[in-house]
């Protein structure tokens, strides 16, 4: 019985040491946290519940944390205890037995006592669902600044030959004055109109030699 009871009691200590935590970072939590409990078999090989998350249909997990909450060590004890009283049913103890005898029940309680614990065993769940992904960071190096474009040559100046000057002409324009003559303060005076002249007076008539007087 001492060797079922110190299984039980190591049983009960190691129960709440193993504790997983994941973590999606590229997602914020939203939402309400849900608790799910899965059971298993064969010492936890074995899933017997389905997957957990139903919840987040549609999106992606914040965070999940799996553990074994004060309800599961309750119920492994439960039954470890429950396993140990039916060890205790079934092997065969002889009512005065030896210490041989006495040895063989104790194994067979403790055997029997621990195989419902290894059986069936429970784990708890919690998990909260994520909002909207974050953009992944980018990989590699950082892009580097865009390089300022080369500098553009300017065209090539083609040289031009001087157009010929115009010949020289025997009379050249008298130069342009650069300003017109003033006008004159004084108004101009009148232009002299011709004097009247006096009528010719009418021809004298004289005699013709063949005119009789």
């Amino acid at each position: 019985m001492l060797r079922g009871a110190f299984a039980i009691l190591l049983l009960l200590a190691t129960a709440g040491c193993h504790r997983t935590v994941v973590r999606n970072l590229a997602v914020t939590p939203v939402g309400p946290e849900y608790d799910d409990r899965q059971w298993f078999t064969v010492g936890g090989l074995v899933p017997l519940s389905g997957e957990a998350g139903e919840e987040c249909s549609g999106s992606s997990l914040a965070y999940a944390e799996s553990y074994e909450s004060a309800v599961d060590i309750l119920i492994a004890a439960g039954l470890g205890v429950g396993g140990f009283l039916l060890g205790a049913a079934v092997c065969d103890l002889p009512q005065d037995p030896t210490a041989e005898e006495y040895q063989n029940f104790s194994t067979c309680v403790s055997l029997v006592g621990l195989l419902p614990p290894f059986l069936i065993s429970s784990r708890t769940v919690d998990y909260r669902c994520g909002g909207a992904p974050m953009p992944p960071p980018p990989s590699g190096p950082p892009p580097s600044p865009p390089s300022a474009p080369p500098p553009v040559a300017p065209p090539p100046v083609v040289p031009t030959a001087p157009s010929p000057a115009p010949a020289a002409s025997d009379s050249a324009p008298p130069p342009p004055t650069d300003f017109a003559p003033a006008p004159s303060a004084t108004p101009a005076p009148p232009a002299p109109q011709p004097a009247p002249t006096a009528p010719a007076p009418p021809p004298s008539r004289g005699r013709f030699p063949d005119e009789p007087r």
